[in-house]
C-alpha cells in the first residue's frame, strides 16, 4: 500500500462553507430538525431534482443533496447537477462540496447534513426574533433528496461512533505491511470478506479501526452500535413506468454527451489522474475506459458505441436503485411526478 493512496482521504475542515463543520462521527444527539423536513428518493433520470427544486421553492425550503457525484467540484455534465440558475435560487446542501481527488463516505454526507440542520435550525430561531411583514426567508425545512437510498438510510440510521484517524504513526505500520489484505484477513476474517481486496480505501479505513482500537472492526462495531440520527421523516417517490425512464435515461444520456461529457471526463483525467473516486461512476467510468483503449471519440460511431454503454449501465443502476428503495424504504409514498407534487404540497403547505 502506497502513501499516495492516502492523499484520497479528504481533509474535511477544507469544505466549502464548512467552518463549523464536526470533525467526527460523534454528532450531536438529538439533532436540532427544522419545522419542516422530508425527503424524495427516487432512480435516477427520474426527475427528482427538478421536483425538489420546485417543492423548495413553493415552499419555502432548503434542499440536501445526496448524490455520490454531484457533491464534488468541477463535476457538473455528468453528474447532472443543478444549473447554476437553480443553485443561486434555492440554497443546496451537498452539492460542490468536496475536491475530485477527495473520498466520499456516509460519513462525510452525515457532517454535512449536520451542518444543513444546525444551519437552518439557526436562521428559523433568528427569523422569529426578527419577524418582518415580508419575510420571505428558506429557511421552513430541507428537503432530502438523491438517487441511490443507501446514503439516506446512513443518514437515518446513524453510523458505529468513530473518532479514528490516520495518523503518521498508524499510516507507517500499515506501510510496513507486506500484505494488507492478507493481514487484515488473518485478523479478521469477517471484515475482509467485506471488502474487496483492492478496495485500498475502506481496507485502511478498517485497518484504521485496528491500530486505533486493538480491536478486530467486526468485533469493534458490534459492540459500538448504531444510534439512529433521525426520526422516521416522511419519504417520498417518484412512479416512473419502466419504459418512461428507460426513455428519459436514454435522453439524458445523450444531452451529457452534446453537452461535452467527454471533454470534462479529460480535464479530470489531465488534472487529478484516473484513481480517482469519481472515475467510478457511471458516465465517468465509460469515458475512462475509451482514455486507456485509445479509442477515437471524435469518430462518431465510437461516440454512439459510449452514449450506449452509459445508457446501459445507467439502466441498470435505476434497476439496483428501485430494488434498494423498495426493501429500505416499503412505506414511501409512490405517485406519479405531478401527482406526487400536489400531494406533497397538501402535506406541508
Amino acid at each position: 500500500m502506497h502513501s499516495k493512496h492516502l492523499s484520497h482521504l479528504p481533509d474535511l475542515s477544507g469544505l466549502s462553507n464548512s467552518q463549523d463543520l464536526p470533525h467526527s462521527l460523534h454528532l450531536p444527539r438529538p439533532l436540532p430538525l427544522p419545522p419542516k423536513i422530508f425527503a424524495i428518493v427516487a432512480p435516477t433520470a427520474s426527475g427528482k431534482s427538478n421536483l425538489a427544486i420546485s417543492l423548495a421553492s413553493k415552499l419555502k425550503m432548503r434542499i440536501f443533496s445526496f448524490d455520490s457525484l454531484s457533491i464534488y467540484k468541477h463535476i457538473s455534465i455528468a453528474s447532472a447537477k443543478p444549473s447554476k440558475e437553480d443553485l443561486a435560487k434555492i440554497k443546496h446542501y451537498g452539492i460542490d462540496e468536496l475536491e475530485p481527488s477527495w473520498h466520499c463516505s456516509a460519513g462525510v454526507f452525515m457532517r454535512i447534513f449536520t451542518r444543513a440542520l444546525e444551519d437552518i435550525v439557526a436562521k428559523s430561531a433568528s427569523k422569529i426574533t426578527n419577524q418582518t411583514s415580508n419575510d420571505t426567508s428558506d429557511t421552513n425545512g430541507l428537503i432530502l433528496v438523491g438517487g441511490s437510498g443507501f446514503y439516506l438510510h446512513s443518514i437515518m440510521q446513524g453510523l458505529s461512533p468513530q473518532d479514528f484517524t490516520l495518523s503518521d504513526e498508524i499510516c507507517q505500520k500499515i506501510s510496513t505491511l507486506e500484505n494488507p489484505y492478507a493481514f487484515l484477513k488473518s485478523i479478521d476474517e469477517i471484515s475482509a470478506k467485506s471488502i474487496h481486496p483492492s478496495d485500498t480505501y475502506r481496507l485502511q479505513k478498517l485497518l484504521c479501526i485496528y491500530f486505533s482500537s486493538g480491536m478486530p472492526p467486526s468485533e469493534y462495531f458490534s459492540t459500538h452500535k448504531k444510534t439512529p440520527l433521525l426520526p422516521n421523516i416522511p419519504i417520498y417517490t417518484i412512479d416512473t413506468p419502466k419504459d418512461e425512464l428507460n426513455e428519459r435515461i436514454s435522453k439524458r444520456t445523450n444531452s451529457m454527451i452534446e453537452s461535452g461529457l467527454v471533454r470534462e471526463a479529460k480535464w479530470l483525467l489531465d488534472t487529478y489522474g484516473s484513481e480517482i473516486q469519481p472515475f467510478k461512476a457511471i458516465g465517468l467510468k465509460e469515458c475512462l475506459q475509451a482514455f486507456k483503449s485509445n479509442t477515437d471519440l471524435t469518430d462518431k460511431q465510437n461516440l454512439q458505441n459510449l452514449a450506449q454503454n452509459i445508457t446501459t449501465h445507467t439502466r441498470q443502476l435505476a434497476k439496483r436503485q428501485r430494488t434498494f428503495n423498495r426493501s429500505k424504504f416499503s412505506s414511501a409514498i409512490c405517485l406519479p411526478y405531478h401527482k406526487l407534487e400536489e400531494k406533497i404540497l397538501q402535506d406541508f403547505s
